[in-house]
């Protein structure tokens, strides 16, 4: 199609080859297509093809009651239960017991509703709570709980295998006793817990329907026990008692009574005591700590999502059955205990379950399945949130080593267990446990927050078939995760809270494009509409003015350099940059035509420019000229100031590909992700390389009327003017000007003051180019008067006057002329543009030029004379801007404050 470089014309599509489908959206680029309608929130399919989707739908295929309930409840009843039942009674005595259970599973209780409303929305991947709340809020709040969570994975899967060799060195006597000796015993189970996980989730699964058989056993053997052991009074204290780091002595008291009343009375109320494994006088804090890490294994289904039959089903279901079997465990348990130990048995030994029982064998076979299958569970968790991550290249490129589409991710599962093995040197359940808990509490205080947001925004989208939760819940449920979190412990609460916003500012900075939305388009679509409808026309004028652009191009091809001018124009205000196509809208293919729209979109992306993109359809350049002009932009946010190419200006210089170099050198970072050549490329190709510009004879798509004629609509729907000219140079220039010994400047020739919109506007243009980054190292301000040498003094104290009311530091040059006068300046007819040519490239060290543009005629059959005399005031000079100002832009100092 034929096209000119005054404005956005053009007969077809910008993109070439829109049959290749690849080229028109990369795997990197994002979704343009702007169509949702059916598509659920969690949707995994958009990019995708039919065979993964229909992959992770079908792979293992595990069960609601093995993939879910039997994990949650294994990871549930592990270390707590069996080793730290007595500890928690203990300290906190029987009321205040329950009442922290009951704040636990609260908790709990309300982020299952949150998980299972998000769950049932639609598809959830591998990856579990990362996938849900990557695809609610968006990459940066996904990626930052995600690798949170992960962690609280490799913390609790060192904290259960700690618990384990506990047992172990409680039960078997001929263990050497010693710290390494331990954390061998440690890295070995760490080991068989590599293997099972290696062989893969179904593997995992049957070794976790027997592990969870004997932990059934076990507990029914706990319960029954209180019913049918004998009492005892000779307890023996355990060997690890006194051997901590304060040598704690045991009293040498420790008793059981079948079932009594008195008993129970007397384990009613705390005594907080010293724990013997750290040392450390305990508190409500401290013991909460460790009682909700025995509530936080309901992620443990949703870890595995991507391997469940069903997971929307599976999920929601499973973890609330496993949630409140386990509730009601708990609370039997505790009354038990309470019941039959006395205050030192309870605090002095953690394994009394297996010292009491008529069977001790049995509880041991429980605590050794419990805890290793919790292990296990938090090892293939943790590989799965990491490969998920890692498939969402969040971290970047180089951590996609850890994603794996076929088979188990054998990567993600050695780093996995590589910091297991670090957290073995811990070797405390007692210091471990806090530090699961809070990790454990932020991510589900951020699964409710993006529960919340989803509901309360109304996303048309949401609508997940399980129906028991609301708003409400979900922010009840997020409030509860943060004060728990910072009453427990606000030093590891801070530092969590810290870690998370560190790695959303991370993953933001690097803008990392994703194909799927976020909830954070709802919230921020409600803001936007709620401001645009607050602002006031008015509020526009005056001294909070600013450009707000509209800016006409043909192919951002060669008319890049002036796209990134126009954009440092604008001064945190609005810029669209506009494309007319033209025909008729019925024969104009609707995706040629979002083909325009997706490409403007990619070249704002990629070159990181703040824009917008709009595109026209019309039977003629002025008409789709006047559709930007009257429809572009809402509300109070609609352009005030166009900026036109030059008529006829026929150089073809390529500026997209030399950009390249200079991007890749700007943004490159380890805060910021560079488009990739590949990526540039692909978006380069969307603009394809034309011939040189025809004359305008030849080209029947635009004339001078028509030119002129879009001039005159833009001042008559109150718009100032810029046209630009020369502006291929404008790299070059101040690239030169910043390895120049000499001062280079950006100059501003008025002409005329009898215009006052315009003398204000040019000078508010040139003071906001110069204070841009890119230009207010490289050039100052000068600013020129053309006088005679009898009015000279009086035109620089006139000017002087002007510069110090607007605030605006520059430096004054005067150029005589005898023969230029003011009504000529006016007026400026061709010879007075061509006199006033010739002095304007007298100036040297000019980056860039501002002058007058005069009124376009009102007949346009003066349309190619006026162009002639655009032509010739321009000719040969550098980079330059003629405005006309529409309205007062500039504040003076009466009327600044």
């Amino acid at each position: 199609p034929q096209s000119h470089s005054a404005l956005g014309v053009q007969t077809g599509p910008i993109t070439v080859g829109m049959a290749d489908e690849e080229t028109r959206l990369s795997p990197a680029s994002p979704s343009l297509n702007g169509r949702d309608e059916g598509i659920p929130l969690l949707s995994p399919s958009r990019g995708r093809s039919a065979s993964v989707v229909a992959r992770d739908q079908q792979k293992n295929g595990l069960t609601a009651f093995e993939g879910v309930f039997v994990p949650c409840v294994l990871s549930i009843f592990s270390v707590v239960l069996f080793l730290r039942l007595g500890y928690i009674v203990g300290q906190s005595g029987l009321a205040l017991c329950l009442t922290m259970l009951a704040v636990s599973y609260g908790i709990v209780f309300l982020t299952i509703l949150s998980i299972s409303g998000i769950a049932t929305n639609g598809l959830v991947r591998g990856g579990g709570a990362y996938y849900m709340i990557s695809r609610s809020l968006g990459p940066e709040f996904g990626g930052a709980i995600g690798i949170i969570f992960y962690f609280a994975n490799i913390f609790s899967s060192g904290l259960y295998i700690v618990g384990f060799v506990e047992a172990l060195a409680h039960n078997v006597t001929a263990l050497p006793p010693g710290k390494w000796v331990l954390f061998a015993c440690g890295s070995g189970v760490l080991l068989f817990c590599l293997v099972v996980v290696l062989i893969g989730a179904r593997a995992f699964a049957k070794t976790s329907m027997i592990i969870f058989a004997a932990v059934m056993i076990s507990v029914i053997s706990v319960a029954l026990n209180f019913a049918y052991a004998k009492p005892q009074d000779d307890i023996s204290c355990p060997s690890d008692v006194g051997a901590g780091p304060g040598n704690v002595t045991c009293p040498g008291d420790l008793a059981y009574r079948p079932f009594s009343v008195e008993m129970l009375k007397s384990n009613m109320y705390p005594a907080w005591t010293v724990d013997y494994t750290t040392d450390e006088e305990q508190s409500l804090r401290t013991v909460f700590a460790v009682l909700f890490n025995g509530c936080t294994g309901i992620m443990a289904g949703a870890n595995i999502s991507g391997d469940l039959k069903d997971a929307s089903v599976s999920i929601p279901y499973g973890t609330m059955a496993a949630s409140g079997f386990t509730f009601v465990v708990y609370i039997l348990l505790f009354v038990l205990s309470a019941a039959s130990c006395n205050r030192d048995l309870l605090l002095y030994d953690y394994s009394y379950l297996s010292d009491i029982n008529v069977v001790p064998p049995m509880v041991m076979v429980g605590i050794f399945c419990a805890t290793l299958s919790a292990a296990l569970s938090c090892l293939i968790g943790a590989s799965r949130i990491i490969q998920a991550i890692a498939r969402d290249r969040l971290l970047g490129d180089w951590f996609t080593v850890f994603s794996s589409e076929k088979g188990e991710p054998v990567r993600a599962v050695f780093l996995s267990w590589i910091l297991v093995q670090m957290v073995l040197f811990i070797g405390q359940i007692n210091v471990i446990a806090p530090i699961v808990s809070m990790l454990y509490l932020i991510s589900y205080a951020i699964t409710n927050f993006a529960c919340f947001a989803l509901a309360v925004t109304g996303a048309p989208n949401f609508r997940p078939t399980f129906k028991y939760f609301s708003w409400h819940t979900a922010l009840t449920g997020f409030v509860l995760c943060m004060v728990v979190m910072f009453y427990v412990n606000t030093p590891y609460a801070g530092v969590t809270v810290a870690l998370a916003v560190v790695l959303w500012f991370w993953i933001h900075v690097r803008h990392i494009p994703v194909e799927w939305g976020d909830v954070s388009q709802s919230l921020m679509y409600h803001q936007v509409r709620k401001y645009l409808l607050l602002m006031r026309p008015d509020a526009a004028l005056g001294k909070y003015w600013r450009p707000q652009i509209l800016y006409l191009a043909t192919n951002p091809r060669y008319d890049f350099e002036a796209l990134r001018y126009v954009n440092e124009q604008k001064k945190g205000g609005l810029l669209i940059l506009g494309h007319i196509m033209v025909g008729d809208v019925q024969s104009i293919e609707p995706a040629h035509y979002q083909a325009n729209v997706n490409a403007l979109l990619e070249l704002a992306r990629q070159s990181r420019l703040k824009m917008f993109g709009e595109v026209g359809i019309a039977k003629s350049v002025r008409s789709g000229a006047q559709q930007l002009l009257f429809c572009s932009g809402l509300g109070t946010m609609r352009p005030n100031t166009v900026f036109v190419g030059f008529y006829g200006e026929n150089e073809r210089l390529d500026q997209l590909i030399p950009y390249r170099t200079r991007l890749n050198r700007l943004h490159t970072s380890i805060m910021g992700r560079a488009p990739t050549v590949k990526e540039f490329d692909a978006m380069c190709a969307r603009f394809p390389v034309t011939a040189a510009n025809l004359t305008t004879e030849e080209n029947p798509e635009m004339t001078p009327e028509d030119y002129v004629g879009i001039l005159q609509d833009a001042l008559t729907y109150s718009k100032s003017i810029g046209v630009l000219r020369n502006m291929n140079s404008v790299s070059n220039r101040l690239d030169n000007a910043k390895t120049a010994a000499e001062d280079h400047f950006i100059d501003v020739w008025p002409l005329t003051s009898s215009h006052l919109q315009s003398y204000e506007m040019l000078l508010q243009l040139a003071q906001i180019l110069g204070s841009t980054r890119r230009w207010r190292s490289s050039a100052k301000l000068r600013v020129f008067t053309i006088c005679s040498s009898r009015t000279a003094e009086a035109e620089r104290e006139a000017m002087k006057k002007v510069l110090k009311s607007l605030r605006i530091k520059a430096k004054i040059e005067q150029v005589i002329s005898e023969t230029l006068s003011t009504h000529e300046l006016e007026d400026l007819n061709l010879a007075t543009c061509k006199e006033v040519n010739t002095l304007m490239r007298l100036q040297t060290n000019t980056c860039h030029m501002y002058s007058y543009l005069p009124e376009p005629p009102e007949n346009l059959q003066d349309a190619r004379s006026y162009i002639e005399r655009l032509g010739a005031l321009t000719v040969g000079l550098p980079p330059v801007t003629l405005v006309h100002g529409a309205a007062f832009v500039a504040t003076h100092h009466s009327e600044a404050v």
